[in-house]
């Protein structure tokens, strides 16, 4: 602009200096007298031109103060722009080394989770190995419980068949020997009966003997009737000896009785295999609920861990 206004005012002066020299040499060539008016218009255009030139020299004074000011503020923009780039860059690189710090460490702490969750995979996988063989092995062991309890029900079943036979048995033996004891006890009631009977009858016959002799003498009678007395009373014992022989046998009894003390004790002891199968039964049904409890939770434990382990990875 300033070199803009130079060439406008030189171009001006240029032109004034061109024009008066015109003139003159107008004048000069035409050798005429200047008007008054000519004069004056000359004189205004001089001043206007000193006006101009001065207003020229004041603008381009205020330009240069400008460019002065514009340069120094450019300077010290310079300066101030040096001083910011200082800090920045400053500021940049302790940016950088904190950043490049932080990285590292974050890097050292990442390898070490990284590490840790690699240990804990492999933990995880051993014992995951460990806990299927585990499962493996309960697995037969719940399958040979299972074949042992079929094997224990077929022989429950056969020992069930076996008590039902023997109670049958029992109880047709039972039958028969009640049947015979109460026969035996019809016939040794009627033996008692009979018995008594002519008991009572040779009683008879002994105090109407005795009667009949006591007519002949007392003293003999006496005698008679003390040994009759004995004699009756031997036959008696006898008689009931015999009675008691014909009604209770002692052969057949003990026979009877060591048949039913036997079929009891057969009894008693088949009775207690089958309690103590049916113990094992309850036994090896609640060590199978246990052993299935034991397989959920395990595979419940196994499916946690898979889950576990798909999220580690994709993490």
């Amino acid at each position: 602009m300033v070199l803009v206004r130079k060439g406008s005012s030189s171009k001006r002066k240029s032109g004034g200096t061109s024009s008066i020299a015109s003139s003159t040499l107008s004048a000069d060539a035409n050798a005429r007298q200047v008007t008054r008016a000519e004069f004056m218009e000359l004189a205004a255009a001089v001043t206007q031109l000193k006006k101009d030139s001065r207003r020229h020299q004041a603008v381009e004074s205020q330009l240069a103060s400008d460019q002065e000011f514009a340069s120094a503020q450019v300077a010290a923009n310079k300066t101030a722009m040096g001083t910011l780039a200082e800090l920045v860059m400053d500021k940049t690189s302790g940016i950088e080394q904190q950043g490049t710090t932080q990285l590292q460490a974050l890097q050292v702490q990442s390898e070490q989770r990284l590490t840790d969750v690699k240990l804990a995979l492999e933990r995880l996988e051993f014992r995951l190995r460990h806990q299927a063989r585990d499962c493996q092995a309960l697995t037969e062991q719940v399958e040979r419980h299972q074949e042992l309890m079929q094997t224990m029900r077929v022989q429950l079943g056969q020992t069930q068949l076996l008590v039902e036979k023997q109670q049958e048995h029992a109880k047709t033996f039972v039958e028969a020997v009640e049947y015979t004891v109460s026969s035996l006890d019809a016939r040794s009631t009627d033996a008692a009966a009979e018995c008594a009977q002519k008991l009572e009858a040779f009683q008879q016959r002994m105090v109407d003997y005795v009667k009949k002799l006591d007519g002949d003498t007392q003293g003999e009678g006496r005698i008679v009737y003390t040994v009759v007395t004995s004699e009756t009373i031997a036959f008696s014992l006898l008689t009931l000896n015999c009675c008691g022989a014909c009604i209770y046998p002692p052969e057949p009894l003990k026979a009877l009785s060591r048949q039913v003390r036997d079929v009891e004790i057969k009894g008693k002891r088949q009775t207690a295999l089958f309690q103590q199968a049916l113990d094992d039964l309850v036994e090896m049904r609640q060590a199978l609920h246990e052993l299935e409890s034991l397989k959920a939770l395990v595979e419940r434990e196994q499916e946690f861990r898979e889950h576990t382990r798909r999220e580690v990875s994709l993490s």
